[in-house]
C-alpha cells in the first residue's frame, strides 16, 4: 500500500465519516419533507404551527426544544434551554430516546402544558418520526398532535430512535484499492457524537483509521488519526 494511497484512503474515510454524521444530525427539525406535516390542533386555541418562521421544533434523543406558534395565543416555549434560563426556571419537554415524551412547555399567555398528563401523553414513532397523542394545558385543554377526523393532520420529524446511539453495525466502505475495508461505528461520547474506525490491509501491512465527531460549544469537532497495527505474536 503506497503512502499516497494511505493518505487518500485516510482522507476518504474522514470525508465518509463527516458526511455520515451530517446525515444523522445532532437534532432534527419538524416537517423535513416539506409536506405541511407541521400542525397540531388545540380544542380551544385552534391551529398550532410546529415549524413557523422564526421558530420551530427541534428533536433529539434527550430533548424537544424550540417553539410552537399559535395565532390566538402566541409563542409556546418547549425548553428553558432556548433562552438559557434553566438556572432560574428549569423546564422542558424530554425525550426518553425511544420517542416517549414528558415534561412541560410554557406559553406566556396560556401557562404550562403537560406532555405526559393523566389520560393523555405524546409520543414520537421511533421508526417514522410521526407524533401521536395529546398534551394538556389547564387553561387551554387538549392539544392533539395527530388526527384523521374531521380534517386529517399530523406532525412529523426527521428524528429517529437510535440515530445517535452507539451501535456495532458494520458498513462496508466501497472504493477500496487493494483491500476491502470495514467501517465500524464503535462508540459515542457523552456530549453527543460518535467515533468510527476502519481497518485496511495490504499483504502483511495493516492500518487503522480512526475518526469521529464530538458536539460541543461549537457545532462539532472533527477528529482523525491513522496508525499502523502491530502483527499478533
Amino acid at each position: 500500500m503506497s503512502k499516497v494511497f494511505q493518505k487518500l484512503a485516510g482522507a476518504f474515510f474522514v470525508l465518509l465519516s463527516f458526511f455520515g454524521f451530517a446525515s444523522l444530525g445532532h437534532s432534527a427539525s419538524v416537517d423535513p419533507e416539506h409536506t405541511k406535516n407541521q400542525y397540531l390542533y388545540g380544542e380551544n386555541i385552534g391551529w398550532v404551527n410546529a415549524h413557523p418562521n422564526g421558530g420551530g421544533v427541534q428533536v433529539d434523543a434527550n430533548d424537544v426544544s424550540g417553539y410552537l406558534w399559535a395565532e390566538n395565543v402566541g409563542w409556546i416555549n418547549l425548553s428553558c434551554k432556548n433562552k438559557d434560563t434553566c438556572g432560574t426556571v428549569n423546564f422542558g419537554v424530554k425525550n426518553d430516546g425511544k420517542g416517549a415524551l414528558s415534561g412541560y412547555a410554557w406559553g406566556e399567555n396560556i401557562g404550562w402544558i403537560n406532555f405526559k398528563p393523566q389520560g393523555g401523553g405524546v409520543t414520537i414513532d421511533p421508526g417514522t418520526g410521526v407524533f401521536n397523542g395529546k398534551a394538556w394545558g389547564e387553561n387551554i385543554g387538549w392539544l392533539s398532535f395527530r388526527s384523521s377526523l374531521p380534517a386529517g393532520f399530523q406532525v412529523t420529524t426527521a428524528w429517529r430512535s437510535g440515530a445517535e446511539t452507539a451501535s456495532s453495525e458494520l458498513v462496508q466502505a466501497e472504493g477500496s484499492h487493494e483491500s476491502n475495508p470495514t467501517l465500524n461505528k464503535n462508540g459515542s461520547s457523552k456530549g453527543g457524537g460518535s467515533f468510527w474506525s476502519c481497518q485496511m490491509s495490504d499483504g502483511d501491512k495493516k492500518f487503522e483509521f480512526l475518526s469521529g465527531i464530538i458536539f460541543g460549544p461549537l457545532p462539532f469537532f472533527l477528529i482523525a488519526r491513522r496508525k499502523k497495527l502491530k502483527e499478533k505474536a
